[in-house]
């Protein structure tokens, strides 16, 4: 059987190795509209194209005027047949005003081709853009919209076939393989497993469940466009996708700088973002998938990540499989997790909320298990694993979890300070930072030398405690309306009844009855679920908390209370699991109905909540069909979040500078990242030049011949080179790190190959 997949895998890379070459030695496909073939009502016929200014405002009166743009139609140029693919268009203008627009669009079939209109800036005679085509299309227009103001003139556009089509196709060929693939697995799977017996029937029934969960969770990424009706985080995460796919094509591994960012002048986001879990999407996205099509496989993976790690560790930690499928079907399918994946877009805290589980069950492993045992050696490994998770996928949760850690670690202060407790804690934590030391040394280096803030707080203005939850909303059952957060933020149905529902038990079940080990675990789990429901309400003084020092501002950083929700939905789950368990040992024949109930509600909600976000919810039209973003994004960092504290804002850039009109300046040549200056300094005195970069940590500059030169942030935090009295030549400036972050990588590499391999051997004691 071994032999038959590796052939048959073989045959597939065959496949997939031949058609790229197929694809890659064809010939690239060109469609050019010269400026004497568009077409123009109201302007003036010129040898480069067509022309209109606003001195004669006669021409424009009685013609069209486009209410959406908010300008008159002016020119168009038209492609009778445009094959499908991805294409870079650039259009020759000139102009001397800003607000004249370039639209690219198919009126057809308007579904296949959605782009946004590109803004004509003045300081340029040349706008492009990329394009996709989701199918071939028999006419493709390209019309300009005049403002009314100032002068504009329409010349040549052309259309050139980029390579990204052949790694879409790639990626779909891929995609068959690996259906086929799944389905011959799953068949495998079946027969391994038959029926006829109790454990294969169970070992049935997970896998559909688990799948099913999957499925549906996934079913809102099944639409033509994004959904998030309160756009909240997604332009940002779009824009880290788009920022990533530009620094691995121009090598950078690991990624520190999105180059493309901020007109070109750069965003060290990844330096204090943690983004190990976006890399797939951003190569999906590198070698020619769409943008959105990349960012959906990213909610796929961290939906399936979400539901088999709850299940694992639920499983585990209550010795029960019947346990895990519902615990991981309350988990998954939660109300607040789902607004973070679909309606807020909360990358970072939905990602977080997949290791939490892996967190509660290391901890409770840490102070539940007998220290005598063999195994208990082994005993970090899962914390320090879901720690890992955790630094990797949100730096405020990590603080709100971890001061949740040390609440546990001092309520159990005997278990704590027992020495082999003590030392297992001790090694999780210094696991997870060897682990993770390839992001956290540059984050706290750029943190504490450059005073770079993760979080841009102003105290005049951002306050914390107007933006928790009022009580009588932290109990929703369902979703009404998703427009405000005050109307979306609460626990759900499924936890309110966990709610009250181990509140009633507390109540009316007598000592012998409660005499077990799950109302004890049951009753932690209560106790912090509340306190987490504490800190999201605004009746918490979180205000008052902020003003009470430093101490204070760090434990008020995470800026939204309602985050908290995150950890109350993680410890109800458990909580659930353990009353489940609870209602069990006293009725036991209860356990079909049970899971009956507790699967239909958890589906059910679910259900509710996408549906009301489908039906209600509009979708997000720039994101659809096949758009890409530019590379140009104008607000990545607009309140202030990893730029360099010199810094008064992004708004500070000036990205049409002329920067060659600086003393000594005689030329450059900008690639991404990277600068080569030519430069002669004639004076006696060393001469500061700036050039378009945002100075971060880890730029260098040195002359053609190896000799260093000095680089630093100057005005506004821009990058700022020293150029020596006398000298003349080129000048080299890249963002080349240090050699202690190289080091770390090193580090961090060999750990998670060892942790590998301690997983690998002692997998059954985890």
């Amino acid at each position: 059987m071994k032999k038959k997949w590796i052939a048959w895998i073989l045959i597939q890379i065959l496949i997939l190795v031949g058609f790229g070459i197929w694809q890659w030695n064809s010939e690239r496909k060109e469609y050019i509209i010269d400026g004497a073939a568009l077409s123009s009502e109201i302007g003036v016929k010129t040898e480069n194209g067509y022309w209109i200014d606003a001195s004669s405002p006669d021409i424009l009166e009685g013609n069209e005027w486009n209410e959406e743009r908010q300008a008159f139609w002016f020119a168009k140029g038209v492609v009778p047949l445009v094959e499908r693919g991805s294409y870079e268009v650039t259009v020759n203008y000139y102009t001397d005003t800003e607000g004249n627009q370039i639209e690219v669009q198919n009126w057809i079939s308007p579904l296949l081709l959605t782009a946004d209109p590109l803004l004509l800036s003045s300081q340029s005679n040349q706008m492009k853009t990329t394009i996709w085509l989701e199918a071939s299309l028999k006419e493709l227009e390209i019309r300009a919209f005049y403002k009314g103001e100032g002068n504009l003139e329409i010349g040549s556009i052309s259309l050139i076939e980029t390579r990204d089509k052949i790694g879409q196709d790639l990626v779909r060929i891929l995609s068959v393989f690996l259906m086929i693939d799944g389905i011959i697995f799953a068949k495998s799977y079946w027969r391994r497993h038959s029926s006829d017996t109790k454990e294969g029937r169970q070992q049935r029934w997970i896998a559909l469940i688990l799948t099913g969960t999957v499925v549906m969770l996934c079913l809102p990424l099944t639409k033509d466009s994004l959904i998030s009706p309160n756009l909240q985080d997604l332009d940002y995460h779009l824009a880290r996708i788009v920022g990533m796919k530009s620094a691995l094509r121009e090598g950078q591994f690991p990624i520190r700088i999105h180059s493309c960012l901020n007109w070109g002048f750069g965003y060290a986001s990844p330096m204090f973002y943690p983004e190990l879990f976006l890399y797939p999407s951003a190569i999906l996205h590198a070698i020619g998938l769409p943008l959105m099509q990349s960012y959906k496989a990213f909610v796929i993976l961290m939906n399936i990540m979400t539901v088999l790690i709850s299940y694992w560790a639920i499983k585990r930690m209550f010795q029960s499989r019947y346990i895990g499928l519902l615990g991981s079907m309350m988990y998954s399918l939660a109300y607040y997790r789902l607004v973070n994946v679909y309606l807020r877009a909360a990358v970072g805290e939905s990602m977080a909320m997949a290791f939490f589980p892996l967190i509660v069950y290391g901890l409770y492993r840490i102070y539940t298990m007998d220290t005598k045992e063999t195994s208990y050696r082994f005993v970090w490994i899962v914390p320090a694993l879901g720690y890992s998770g955790l630094i990797q996928s949100h730096i405020i949760s990590c603080e709100m979890i971890g001061v949740f850690t040390i609440i546990v670690c001092i309520l159990l202060l005997r278990s704590t300070l027992e020495p082999k407790r003590f030392f297992a804690l001790c090694k999780t934590a210094i696991a997870a930072i060897i682990l993770n030391l390839w992001f956290l040394l540059p984050m706290l280096q750029g943190m504490s030398s450059m005073g770079v803030p993760l979080y841009a707080m102003k105290k005049d203005i951002n306050w914390i405690q107007p933006e928790g939850v009022n009580l009588w909303n932290l109990f929703h059952l369902f979703a009404v309306q998703l427009d405000e957060p005050k109307n979306y933020l609460g626990l759900g149905a499924v936890f309110t009844i966990v709610f009250f529902g181990f509140l009633v038990i507390a109540m009316i079940w007598n000592k012998k009855e409660k005499n077990t080990p799950y109302y004890r675990l049951g009753k932690w789990f209560f106790g912090l679920g509340t306190l987490a429901l504490l800190f999201t309400l605004k009746l918490f003084p979180w205000d008052l908390i902020r003003e009470m020092g430093t101490v204070g501002e760090m434990l008020t950083k995470f800026r939204l209370p309602s985050r908290y929700l995150f950890l109350a939905t993680g410890f109800f789950t458990f909580l659930g699991c353990c009353i489940l368990l609870l209602i069990l040992k006293k009725r036991p024949i209860w356990k079909k109905p049970m899971f009956i109930f507790t699967a239909a509600a958890s589906i059910l909600c679910a259900a509710q909540f996408l549906d009301t976000l489908n039906v209600t919810s509009p979708v997000i039209q720039p994101y659809s069909g096949a758009n890409q973003i530019t590379a140009d994004w104008k607000n990545v960092g607009w309140g202030g979040e990893y730029l360099p504290q010199a810094m008064d804002g992004i708004e500070s850039i000036q990205p049409m500078r002329d920067w060659e009109s600086q003393p000594a300046v005689i030329s450059y040549e900008k690639s991404g990242s990277q600068i080569v200056l030519q430069a002669a300094n004639t004076s006696a005195e060393t001469v500061s030049v700036q050039m378009p970069l945002i100075y971060y940590l880890g730029y260098d500059a040195e002359t053609a011949d190896g000799q260093p030169i000095s680089v630093y942030g100057g005005e506004q935090g821009i990058l700022t080179v020293d150029i020596p009295a006398g000298f003349e030549g080129s000048i080299g400036i890249w963002h080349r790190g240090f050699w202690y972050w190289d080091m770390a990588v090193m580090i961090s590499f060999v750990a998670w190959i060892g942790v590998g391999i301690l997983i690998y051997r002692s997998k059954k004691n985890l």
